[in-house]
């Protein structure tokens, strides 16, 4: 059978404004999802905290540096100084998420004509997710998201010439919000950079050099800068032993939180390491075949280093996201750089539209988790509602594992579920771990038990606007059945 060029050049149009069309159809799912279950996406681990110190304060809340999250912050802190609802605000911080990811494919497919770009950011979210699509407040997907701009940015410049100051200082820009976001952006980014340097050919241009040297800057700053004993400074310190935890690498707990999940969670993540790897092969392509597969490797052994102590399966979730951006990048750019029009490029399309499909309708089945976690929050409530206090301590072996699974965001979790309906209603439950049982005491008066990396908050402190909890004393709560 024959097919014209003619012909399959208008399918891809055809196709290719399909896939836009689905794009935009995600970003309205995603908006009406973030709305319709704000609860489970911004009452759970850090979200939940990062939501409390923001209404506390009634100010931004950025965490470890992570100043890009200004962005996302900027609805709510509005709203805030507005005096809206707590609801509408957390709300809003909801959605703010979305439209951040909106405006970065909107400006990669529509602005610089990249839907490759575009709908990389959307595999960003839901590709080799599921339980990390509810961890809303980490700054890794922004991150990631960021770099997806960005490499639309870098290919927009080569197709249109677009150099000088121009190029240095909008590539610098994103470069910053990325670097803000988290700084694991370094890897994908220097991918990207290497990617673009092979498949445009452009080995004798300086501007990548250039940028490789101002990215080396910036690293190297915040390296030099990052204190030991800091959340970060903890990940950098672990490479200073090496050695031994290569030693231990077929222990990393990071290897073996991915080698169960191989075929399912990262199903798409491996098949597009084996699309790609063997079509770099079977079309000699021998040059992006060794970056390819040597980059990855490198960054595989970086990561199960990194977190080789492990942490809660939706942390790890989202520390693999670099990986499946650096594996999933080449091919999705492949397909549509690609001048040539046959039927496996279609097909290709397909595959990505189906990728979409299968993992977002995986990422939406995992809510029954989150919710049936709000719903148990709910019930532990309930329970305290019925003894005269409205602070309460709980220990570890009263709580359902199963159900609760992250624990230690407890009482800002408790807090604002309770204090959406009103400060009247406000309550707390604070999660009492065995080695933390001497600071948090229910005979501690006028506090409020925050978090055992920030144990305290005088009661006399606390929002009035928003939260209205009794001095005194917290009681224990025993039972919850």
């Amino acid at each position: 059978m024959k097919f014209s060029t003619r012909k399959f050049e208008q399918d891809r149009n055809i196709f290719e404004a399909y896939l836009t069309i689905g794009g935009l159809l995600f970003f309205l799912c995603m908006l009406i999802f973030s709305i319709v279950y704000f609860k489970e996406r911004m009452l759970y681990y850090d979200s939940a905290n990062n939501t409390f110190k923001l209404v506390q304060f009634e100010n931004f809340a950025i965490p470890a540096l992570r100043y890009s999250k200004l962005l996302v912050q900027l609805i709510p802190v509005a709203l805030l100084k507005l005096n809206f609802s707590l609801k509408i605000i957390v709300i809003s911080y909801s959605v703010s998420f979305v439209l951040l990811y909106y405006t970065l494919f909107h400006l990669a497919v529509f602005k610089l004509k990249n839907l490759g770009a575009g709908l990389l950011i959307i595999f960003v979210l839901v590709v080799g997710v599921r339980h990390a699509f509810y961890y809303t407040t980490t700054e890794t997907p922004q991150g990631l998201a960021y770099l997806g701009l960005f490499l639309a940015w870098l290919y927009f410049s080569s197709d249109q010439a677009v150099n000088g100051f121009k190029f240095y200082s909008i590539g610098l820009l994103i470069i910053l919000l990325a670097f803000f976001s988290h700084p694991i952006t370094l890897f994908p980014l220097l991918f990207i950079i290497g990617f673009h340097m092979i498949d445009t050919k452009s080995f004798k241009k300086s501007r990548a050099y250039i940028l490789i040297g101002i990215i080396a800057l910036i690293y190297i700053a915040k390296f030099a800068v990052t204190p030991a004993n800091s959340y970060e400074g903890s990940f950098f310190s672990r490479f200073v032993d090496y050695k031994s935890l290569l030693n231990d690498f077929g222990k990393s707990y990071s290897f073996r939180f991915m080698k169960p999940r191989m075929y399912s969670i990262y199903l798409i993540t491996w098949i597009g390491f084996l699309i790609t790897s063997s079509y770099y092969f079977v079309s000699k392509k021998y040059l992006k075949l060794a970056f390819y597969l040597a980059f990855s490797g490198i960054f595989i052994i970086i990561l199960f280093l990194t977190f080789q102590k492990g942490d809660s399966n939706i942390a790890m979730e989202k520390n693999i996201m670099p990986l499946n951006f650096i594996i999933l990048m080449p091919i999705i750019i492949e397909i549509f750089r690609r001048k040539d029009v046959n039927i496996i490029r279609i097909s290709a399309y397909l595959l990505l539209a189906f990728s979409i499909l299968w993992s977002s309708y995986h990422v939406f089945n995992t809510r029954k988790v989150y919710h049936k976690r709000i719903v148990y929050l709910e019930q532990m409530i309930n329970v305290a509602r019925q003894q005269d206090n409205k602070k309460f301590i709980i220990k570890k072996e009263v709580l359902n594992p199963n159900k609760i699974m992250v624990e230690y965001a407890l009482s800002t979790e408790t807090l604002l579920l309770t204090s959406i309906e009103g400060p009247d209603s406000s309550l707390t439950i604070h999660y009492v771990s065995n080695r933390m049982k001497n600071k948090f005491r229910t005979d501690m008066e006028d506090l409020f038990f925050f978090t055992q990396y920030w144990p305290t908050i005088p009661m006399d402190q606390l929002n009035k606007r928003f939260f209205h909890l009794p001095d005194g004393k917290y009681s224990e709560l025993k039972e919850i059945d």
